[in-house]
């Protein structure tokens, strides 16, 4: 451990007592390399301490190891992140849900939409109040079946494109935000943070896959990277690291329900550590030789090649009134450190945070297990980079 970086422990526990967090860890990575990592408080009722391998769930911060799935299975000339998701889904056409328009004006939702959230598609398939209130989330099946409800956000024109690279080591902030407005406007659809793309992305990608996207991810992207506390199935994993998931309210916090997630297991099922975390950030901050290979400095057991990896990094959608856009599997925020990738993850019981800064070959990673303000780990995780970046250039 960096012992520059040593009062972040102070003050994340600060924090934690100010959010009333039964639990907390996080790992900061500088350039591939875990530099600090801290665990706080219980992770169970029985007051078992934290440390770097507690299991949490850490619910779509999951997100970004599907798209690297979807980035292996492109890989191996399986799909494109730009076909059609009615090629891999061809029930969206069979039940007359207008999701692929065959106005020409408008494109087919694409893989890589769902994946960024550029589908133009709502939070949610159409479910009862009574559902969500139960936390009874639809099935597949069931999704599909309600397709024919469903309305894409057509309105509000924004600028898509591959050119605004958020792995271009060159690009200024204001450079990328020069390059969305000019870039060519292909669906003329808006972000919309859409929960129900990324189930009908997941069902696609177990079919290109041949069987459940998550053993595939298991297969291509945990095992080559050596997460070994990573799954979906959190009956696979060591019951003595699990960490018990506490209600949002409540002194003393009580265990959450747990949620039936029904189509949604994918995105938002990932149990992982901040240790298995901290793997995957470092291969996210791999750096490119710029020819699209692995550099000689790049681990041989990379899960894609590098040119995906940049591809996964780069936004398809920027918006640059508010400084924010994302990329297949990563929200982007264009800050004073430089362009950040970042998502959060919020789930009855916990909430979590992951972050890149590609340019400064930072990453951090916050897992808690109460989810009262998921708002916090982010404030939390940014804290961190904020403080890293100072302290490492003295």
């Amino acid at each position: 451990m960096d012992p520059r970086l040593t009062p972040i422990t102070g003050h994340l526990e600060e924090d934690r007592l100010a959010w009333r967090l039964p639990g907390l860890a996080a790992v900061l990575v500088v350039d591939g390399r875990p530099a600090w990592s801290c665990g706080l408080g219980r992770r169970d009722e029985l007051g078992a301490g934290v440390d770097e391998h507690t299991v949490w769930r850490v619910g779509a911060v999951g997100q970004p190891v599907l798209a690297a799935a979807m980035g292996h299975l492109a890989d191996q000339g399986i799909l494109d992140l730009d076909d059609s998701l009615s090629r891999w889904l061809p029930e969206i056409e069979e039940l007359g849900a207008a999701l692929d328009s065959r106005d020409p004006a408008r494109a087919a939702i694409t893989l890589g939409d769902c994946a960024a959230h550029t589908a133009g598609l709502p939070p949610l398939p159409p479910m009862s109040d009574d559902d969500l209130a139960a936390l009874r989330f639809p099935s597949m099946d069931e999704v599909l079946a309600a397709l024919s409800g469903v309305a894409r956000y057509v309105d509000g024109a924004t600028s898509m494109g591959t050119d605004a690279g958020i792995a271009d080591e060159s690009a200024t902030n204001e450079e990328l935000k020069t390059r969305a407005s000019h870039a060519p406007d292909r669906t003329a659809l808006r972000f919309s943070y859409s929960n129900l793309g990324w189930a009908l992305l997941a069902e696609a990608l177990s079919r290109a896959a041949g069987r459940p996207i998550t053993d595939y991810a298991a297969e291509h992207i945990f095992g080559p990277l050596g997460m070994t506390a990573s799954s979906w199935e959190p009956s696979s994993l060591d019951v003595d690291r699990v960490a018990t998931g506490f209600a949002a309210f409540g002194d003393p916090p009580q265990p959450a329900p747990d949620p039936t997630p029904g189509a949604f297991a994918a995105p938002w099922g990932l149990w992982s550590s901040t240790a298995d975390m901290a793997r995957f950030l470092a291969w996210q901050l791999q750096s490119d030789d710029g020819q699209g290979t692995r550099p000689a400095s790049a681990a041989k057991d990379s899960p894609t090649t590098l040119a995906m990896l940049r591809r996964l990094q780069t936004p398809r959608i920027i918006d640059a009134s508010k400084v924010s856009g994302a990329t297949p599997g990563w929200l982007v925020g264009l800050t004073t450190a430089g362009p950040t990738l970042f998502h959060g993850g919020a789930d009855p019981g916990f909430a979590s945070y992951s972050a890149l800064v590609p340019r400064k070959g930072l990453a951090v990673f916050v897992a808690a297990n109460r989810a009262s303000n998921p708002e916090a780990l982010g404030e939390m995780g940014h804290g961190i980079l904020a403080f890293a970046e100072d302290a490492l250039a003295r």
